[in-house]
């Protein structure tokens, strides 16, 4: 069983120049039971039907649309019978963070943290009908997609979004023909770099891949870190609409800057990322 990013993706160089170039990679693989021992779709199915899963780790979709928990979920546990009854009908079962639940992908996850100094969790999506999960969308973090069963057409657009983070601004999607139109089998691993465009088509029976996403610290978070050690300074809680003049506000305005400068200027980059 694959349990390192060694195993996963040789020689580690190459993977880290796909990070760094942030290129699509994808590569086919030449024993269909490469990732047997990480999941299969009867785990994920236990995990969600146990209760293992908080209803906040799934999410359920039918032709690229949310269905509400109401329809598959009652007093705040998973309803085996409707969850089936939808997944026969053709929906998609989506699950996050995966890596909490499954030791096998905890393991792997925390080797390629360790190797990268980046954040990396798992997710899964198990898809029956013949569309997919999502409509056409990117994904902030870097992916690889580990098709563990069935088969998944991958249709991927360009260009991509630049460096994109959550909460930025909305994009606007890609218009043309795809850059990238590749069915994965079992065996075969994509990276899929933040940002390109995608959408997936199930093809026949039922499809399961993980996903382990690839986040990197970037420099808005290592402003965001900053948030508790300004919030314990007064000169940062002080309201700014209560000053008795012009004059006053400008005073607290220059002292403000003044001392975030200072702090900006102490930051650490390489202590953020450790």
């Amino acid at each position: 069983m694959i349990s390192s990013l060694q195993e996963l993706f040789a020689p580690e160089a190459e993977f880290r120049d796909f990070l760094r170039t942030r290129s699509l990679c994808l590569q086919r693989g030449t024993d269909k039971a490469r990732f047997d021992g990480l999941l299969d779709g009867a785990a994920l199915l236990d995990l969600a039907e146990s209760g293992a899963l908080a209803l906040d780790e799934l999410r359920v979709t039918l032709r690229e649309r949310t269905v509400a928990p109401a329809f598959y979920a009652k007093d705040g546990r998973i309803d085996a019978a409707n969850l089936a009854r939808l997944l026969d009908g053709g929906a998609s079962l989506i699950a996050s963070r995966l890596d909490r639940h499954v030791p096998a992908l905890g393991v792997l996850c925390a080797d390629i943290a360790r190797r990268t100094a980046e954040e990396i969790y798992a997710g899964a999506i198990a898809t029956t009908g013949t569309g997919g999960a999502f409509t056409l969308h990117y994904d902030p973090q870097d992916l690889l997609i580990l098709q563990l069963e069935g088969s998944k057409r991958w249709l991927i657009h360009g260009p991509p979004v630049d460096f994109p983070v959550g909460g930025m601004p909305e994009q606007a999607p890609p218009q043309g023909a795809p850059l990238f139109d590749e069915t994965l089998a079992p065996g075969d691993l994509l990276f899929l770099p933040a940002g390109y465009w995608h959408h997936c088509e199930n093809g026949p029976g039922r499809s399961l891949h993980v996903g382990l996403f690839i986040e990197p610290p970037k420099g808005c978070h290592a402003v965001k870190a900053l948030l508790p050690r300004l919030l314990a300074e007064e000169i940062f809680r002080i309201p700014l609409t209560r000053f008795a003049d012009d004059a006053g506000r400008a005073a607290h305005e220059a002292a403000l800057k003044a001392r975030l400068t200072q702090i900006i200027d102490a930051m650490s980059l390489a202590e953020a990322i450790s």
